[in-house]
């Protein structure tokens, strides 16, 4: 009984005849047999393992091939060029080419075979084979032969043929797909290696076709007509294409049907996965995406790409507060995620009290290369990842590839590596190892037209079925072009050729019509992925005009939930009633209608009368009123958190303590010269005796403030005792004839109708009376509040400090004009005219008194809305061009 290849129309048909052990290139192929999985590879991996070898894995591949480059190519990225060939060196293994005479040639392709035979003697050394070269090693192995039937293969390459030639015993069965057109020309080849090697061919292109999928395949050649048993659908978009078919999955699977009978398919599935996971999610139709995806966007890669960074930055602050609260690690608790934003800890020891260990977290300048990976390993024991991923079937995955990889990362660190070069290589595990998208038991799948090859579905779900998508273009390798292989054709090395390619993707499509038994749909958008598309070509072929579609049903509730929030209809969904309820204050604030109570007009008086102000709440209140609202009636606030650079905030709080502490021990250790008229000191010798505390007074400030915690205050410090110097050197900061009576002393009484209170900086005995000193960081007169225009010119502060607290500290004594003093600028901040008039000073009282009276305290800022620079709310008002219709009519 001699070996036997059989060339059929319709595969399936022919291998069902055969009882044989089947080798099938995936799982849902043996299942239309009936048979257990196996495959080729299956096969050439226990063959090589029963002769002491492996398959290398990833890692040690791009390792090995990197060394090979860096001794066969000049260039100074060898991991770089490694990457940009490992496919093409994998195309020269598959083809079964003579490497040691291309390698003999000129060219790129004799430099590519260079480093594949470097490459090749490396793995070799190791007892290990590229998995490119795998069927081809293992039929030089001599695998134990047995009958087979080969089923579910479209074409049948050139290690293939090889590996079955010395794997099939007389009895054995190969089937592959026939028919009367230049697309198979491949097989037509592959039949005559085979029977040159004394194998039977048998060509059975005339069998009849029995399902939808047989139908349709001969509609391509326009045998027969397939437009009844399929159809097409045009969407407007990715997301509405997405929507459309997951609908009709959902359908199917209410109707009773099994997940195992439907199929998703997208050439391009890893662009259609994240679409319609998301949308699965939120049809609770269970599907699953077996694309791959890097370990790096996966939670645990994540973690490990931050822990990375901490490792580097020595736990800086930032890096080490998101490595602890990622979702994997330990939980955070709320107070002690509190106090590390108000402590910002960068040290080993703050960190350990806050649950990440020391000892994982401080890798040495340089070590053994052994040990960065056992300490790696560590890391994984100690946080439990086996445990914490085991939630989601992706991450559990992900913990047991990565656990790998380190393992085999092992083998190949150098013997001495410094920490920068251990942390660059374990990111480099998280982009070459890689895990499916959505893994998990049962559930639709989702699957590309090459992976379907044999199988057999009830309903296929064809999506992408656009012109430049399917078929996929043929693209050139930039390493081994098209003209490349075609000069190496004539020196008899032979590659794939541009028609052969196109063919396969032919073929590829043909396939994918023979897997579907009874219904297929295929659809796509019309903006997709890469702009406007038309459909594909081959729904011509097939007789096939794609139909659009009217707005499918709500398949979801968030679906129903958005269809419905225009209604007012009652509801039991709490979650809608809500959303109908925002979606009604949202559309309100948007619209011309007057402010409500979510813009500040709640309509409840504010009993201002026994409430006390100070000048910033009058400030704030006369600039917008929605934003004393916000911070002092509903007492929303920015969490507390520590600042490793200065603020201007910081740096204002540490002038005027600097000021405060030097001043009062100036006073105190100068004492008054005789006759001096009770003006105290000369001026010039009161600026020494400042001069003289000022180091001490900064000291006493950045204790007291806490500031040498901060990074950026070793840097700083300099430049801002200088700052200080030339203010208290300014001319303005004392002027002739000036006493020092009051400082940082703090007042009460009576404004306009209101209850204020505050604090003065300096009040100042000077011939001319009693002077308010107001020390400022900026470089103009801070912002005021509001006058008739709606500009910020009225100056609160001052009419307080001359109305109040000079009465109050000073009743009955002589006043002079208060200014500000820039500490910055070492001047006087002049003040325009205006800015303290008493009428319209008491008319901005009077506004807020009526105001508060009737709880009207609107998002309403300024014309140029500079009250809105430093507002912390603008999150709560949506403040922007709605402000100007808000009310307009």
């Amino acid at each position: 009984m001699s070996r036997t290849l059989i060339l059929h129309a319709f595969p399936l048909q022919a291998a069902r005849r055969y009882d044989l052990t089947a080798l099938t290139p995936n799982r849902r192929a043996a299942a239309a047999l009936g048979k257990t999985a196996r495959s080729l590879e299956d096969l050439a991996r226990e063959t090589l393992n029963a002769r002491g070898r492996s398959i290398a894995g990833a890692l040690t591949s791009q390792a090995l091939l990197a060394q090979a480059v860096h001794v066969v190519m000049v260039g100074d990225d060898p991991e770089g060029m490694a990457h940009r060939i490992e496919e093409p060196v994998r195309t020269l293994f598959r083809a079964g080419l003579d490497l040691d005479r291309l390698a003999a040639e000129s060219g790129r392709a004799a430099d590519l075979a260079r480093v594949a035979l470097d490459y090749r003697q490396r793995l070799r050394d190791r007892g290990k084979v590229d998995r490119g070269e795998a069927l081809q090693e293992a039929a030089r192995q001599g695998p134990e032969q047995r009958r087979y039937l080969v089923y579910g293969y479209p074409r049948l390459d050139a290690d293939a043929l090889v590996f079955l030639n010395a794997l099939c015993a007389d009895g054995s069965v190969v089937v592959l797909p026939w028919a009367a057109d230049a697309m198979f020309q491949e097989n037509k080849t592959a039949a005559e290696w085979l029977r040159e090697r004394g194998w039977d061919v048998q060509n059975d292109a005339d069998a009849r076709s029995e399902t939808v999928g047989e139908r349709l395949s001969s509609a391509l050649f326009g045998s027969a007509s397939g437009k009844s048993d399929a159809r097409a659908l045009a969407y407007p978009n990715l997301d509405s294409e997405a929507r459309g078919v997951l609908g009709q999955v959902k359908e199917l699977l209410n109707a009773g049907k099994s997940p195992s009978s439907i199929v998703l398919v997208a050439r391009n599935d890893a662009a259609y996965g994240p679409v319609l996971l998301r949308i699965a999610w939120e049809y609770l139709v269970p599907v699953r995406a077996l694309y791959a995806v890097p370990l790096r966007e996966t939670r645990l890669g994540s973690w490990i790409d931050q822990f990375c960074q901490v490792v580097l930055d020595g736990l800086a602050f930032e890096p080490a507060y998101r490595l602890r609260s990622f979702s994997l690690a330990p939980e955070f608790l709320e107070k002690d995620r509190d106090a590390a934003l108000r402590q910002h800890p960068s040290d080993s020891g703050a960190w350990s009290r806050l649950g990440l260990p020391e000892d994982l977290l401080s890798w040495p300048d340089e070590a053994p290369g052994p040990e960065f990976a056992q300490r790696l390993e560590q890391v994984l024991a100690h946080w439990d990842f086996r445990g914490s991923t085991g939630r989601w079937a992706q991450e559990a995955i992900a913990f047991n590839y990565f656990q790998q990889a380190v393992r085999e990362w092992r083998t190949l660190v150098p013997d001495w590596a410094t920490r920068k070069e251990a942390v660059r290589q374990v990111r480099a595990l998280l982009d070459a190892v890689t895990v499916p998208a959505a893994p998990g038991r049962g559930g639709v799948e989702l699957r590309t037209p090459l992976s379907l090859f044999g199988s057999r579905y009830e309903y296929v779900f064809v999506l992408g079925a656009s012109e430049g998508s399917l078929p996929a273009p043929v693209r050139d390798d930039p390493v081994l072009d098209f003209h490349e292989r075609r000069r190496l054709r004539s020196q008899d090395f032979v590659l794939e050729s541009a028609a052969e390619a196109a063919r396969r993707e032919w073929l590829s499509f043909w396939s994918l019509l023979q897997t579907c038994a009874g219904h297929v749909t295929f659809s796509y958008a019309r903006l997709g992925l890469e702009g406007e598309r038309e459909s594909s070509p081959y729904l011509a072929r097939l007789g096939l005009k794609a139909q659009s579609i009217p707005a499918p049903r709500a398949y979801s509730r968030e679906e129903f939930r958005r269809a419905a929030l225009l209604h007012t209809a009652p509801s039991d969904d709490e979650v809608l009633v809500m959303a109908c309820q925002a979606h009604g204050i949202e559309s309100k604030r948007e619209s011309d209608s007057e402010p409500d109570e979510f813009d500040g007009v709640f309509g409840l008086a504010v009993p201002w009368e026994d409430r006390v102000f100070t000048a910033s709440e009058i400030n704030k209140l006369g600039q917008c009123p929605f934003q004393w609202f916000a911070g002092t009636l509903l007492g929303l606030k920015v969490p507390d958190e520590a600042e490793d650079e200065i603020s201007p905030a910081a740096r204002g709080s540490f002038y005027h303590e600097v000021l405060k502490a030097a001043v009062e021990k100036a006073r105190s250790q100068a004492p008054l010269p005789p006759n001096s008229g009770g003006l105290g000191l000369a001026v010039v010798d009161l600026r020494d005796a400042i001069l003289s505390s000022l180091e001490w007074a900064v000291d006493l400030a950045v204790r007291k403030l806490d500031l040498d915690r901060m990074k950026a205050w070793k840097a700083r410090r300099l430049e801002m005792l200088e700052t200080m110097r030339r203010a208290i050197l300014g001319a303005d900061f004392l002027r002739d004839g000036a006493e020092i009576a009051k400082t940082e002393e703090t007042f009460r009484g009576a404004w306009n109708g209101l209850q204020v209170k505050g604090r003065v900086d300096r009040v100042d005995r000077t011939p001319d009376g009693l002077v308010v000193v107001d020390y400022k960081t900026g470089s103009s007169p801070p912002k005021g509040a509001k006058d008739a225009e709606g500009k910020l010119t009225l100056d609160v502060q001052i009419s307080l400090y001359v109305d109040v607290a000079l009465e109050h500290l000073f009743p009955g004594e002589s006043r002079g004009r208060p200014y500000y003093y820039s500490i910055n600028k070492a001047k006087e901040l002049k003040l325009p005219d205006g800015r303290t008039d008493p009428l319209s000073l008491a008319a901005l009282a009077e506004e807020i008194r009526d105001r508060l009276s009737r709880g009207d305290l609107p998002v309403s800022p300024d014309a140029q809305q500079d009250a809105c620079k430093y507002c912390d709310f603008d999150a709560v008002c949506r403040r922007g061009p709605r402000l100007s219709w808000k009310g307009a009519a």
